[in-house]
């Protein structure tokens, strides 16, 4: 899969990776700071969080057709492709596309139907909000499609759907303030209509190319490998991603219930701040890195030290940066949302943990411990609901982040004591990770100079 048949070092995957993300991804944060100030202002705060549930609703949903099995697709098609076996992996692609594209189709109807009934609960402002809203279904399921084969073929450009999506949605919302006005409805209105722009570009311009050229002139196998993946996993994927998506985005509605709406909108826009620095954190790049070394167990423990490392002091960095300068931020751009720092602070308190869960979780997908992966929920089906009965009526808006941390402080521990009991290699000593050797060292230059060749790179376009 190189040009010219001449491997890369694995540190140029991973700062290339790095540094085309970081591009996009600030791009992106920059941008959806803008959006996030118009909204915010324009909206109530009730309408704010009326806006989150109704997201968090359809992200629910997504957990059967968008997210459900990618992760295992991913690994197996980069298996095939290293191992040369281009029609299993195209017949492995269709095979899953259909059924995501088919399941998506399924759960419109259902929101189309259901919607009506919904209105009777919440009004029919919402069932309007909720039909328009669930064309997302079809829109992320086609995204989460196309990108089962641009991760495992090492596709960067795919990180600009972010960037592109909310510069669209800028422009949009700009129209509507000086034209029109920016109420709830277009709000929503132009987040779709940016979605599906967004996705039209990116298939047109990135998928359809690298499809062709990896696909174009191969037949797909007679097989039938998805059927065989879901037989050996299946059911600890399915448990693993429908109560993920679940227990995660009940999350508002749980704060709904014990608070009220309006607190919905102050853990909406902590959680979505957290976010932010969270994509400017390096992590991308490690686990990218780790999926073209599937296989080798031993280059494997090396790069999850590693990262666990770097993401450990990388968290504690941007947390203390956190800290110094989002209050600020908060308190000149949207007084009105004064109420989220002390939830804020307390979320932060996971961030260095953030990193870890993630590699932790990149590293069992790929070792294919989709048992470990599952049996993870049934500790978290119980954080989340547990942790709200105690903590919300307790301490209300600050018992959300207290719940927040706990759920990282039990993922990291599950799954960490799960990998070193079945894979010693990966045993991290503590030491370790706070010593700085020729590696890091060299890590470092390499960042630099990357960096500065991509700085030459953009001034020179420019």
């Amino acid at each position: 899969m190189e040009p010219k048949n001449k491997p890369k070092r694995l540190s140029y995957y991973f700062l290339k990776n790095e540094t085309t993300r970081r591009f996009y991804e600030t791009s992106a944060m920059g941008l959806g700071l803008i959006n996030s100030f118009f909204i915010i202002s324009y909206l109530s705060v009730f309408h704010f969080g009326m806006y989150q549930l109704m997201l968090s609703f359809i992200a629910i949903l997504e957990s059967v057709s968008a997210g459900f099995f990618n992760d295992v697709v991913v690994v197996e098609i980069r298996r095939y492709l290293n191992t040369g076996k281009t029609a299993w992996a195209k017949r492995l692609f269709w095979e899953h596309a259909t059924l995501k594209l088919i399941l998506s189709a399924l759960l419109v109807v259902v929101v189309f139907l259901g919607s009506s009934l919904i209105s009777k609960f919440y009004g029919d402002d919402v069932s309007l909000f909720i039909r328009i809203a669930s064309i997302l279904l079809v829109v992320h399921t086609i995204r989460s499609v196309e990108a089962t084969l641009l991760k495992p073929l090492m596709i960067f450009s795919y990180w600009a759907y972010p960037m592109i999506m909310e510069l669209i949605k800028l422009f949009l919302i700009i129209m509507f303030i000086v034209f029109f006005q920016l109420t709830i409805i277009n709000i929503i209105t132009a987040h779709v209509v940016a979605e599906i722009s967004t996705l039209g570009i990116i298939t047109a311009f990135s998928f359809w190319k690298n499809y062709k050229t990896i696909f174009g002139s191969i037949s797909s196998s007679l097989g039938r490998p998805l059927f065989n993946l879901f037989k050996l996993h299946g059911k600890w994927v399915l448990v693993r991603y429908g109560f993920s998506k679940i227990t995660k985005n009940t999350m508002p509605w749980f704060i709904k219930f014990f608070v009220n709406t309006e607190a919905v909108a102050f853990y909406s826009l902590s959680v979505n701040l957290i976010s932010m620095i969270e994509k400017l954190m390096p992590m991308q790049g490690f686990g990218d890195v780790m999926l073209l070394k599937v296989g080798s167990k031993d280059e494997m423990a090396f790069i999850f030290k590693r990262s666990v490392k770097y993401l450990i002091w990388t968290g504690f960095i941007f947390s203390l940066a956190a800290v110094l300068i989002v209050p600020v931020v908060i308190s000149f751009i949207f007084p009105k949302y004064n109420q989220i720092i002390n939830i804020f602070g307390i979320m932060l308190l996971a961030l260095p943990l953030y990193g870890v869960y993630k590699v932790l979780k990149s590293t069992l997908s790929i070792l294919r411990e989709y048992r470990t992966l599952a049996m993870r929920l049934a500790n978290e089906v119980l954080v989340f609901p547990v942790g709200s009965l105690i903590f919300l009526p307790i301490f209300g808006l600050a018992g959300a982040g207290i719940v927040y941390v706990v759920a990282y402080i039990e993922r990291v521990w599950f799954f960490y004591g799960q990998l070193i009991k079945k894979y010693p290699e990966f045993r991290i000593k503590i030491t370790s990770l706070i010593r700085f050797d020729s590696l890091d060292k060299d890590l470092i230059l390499k960042v630099a100079h990357q960096l500065k060749l991509s700085a030459k790179s953009f001034f020179l376009r420019t």
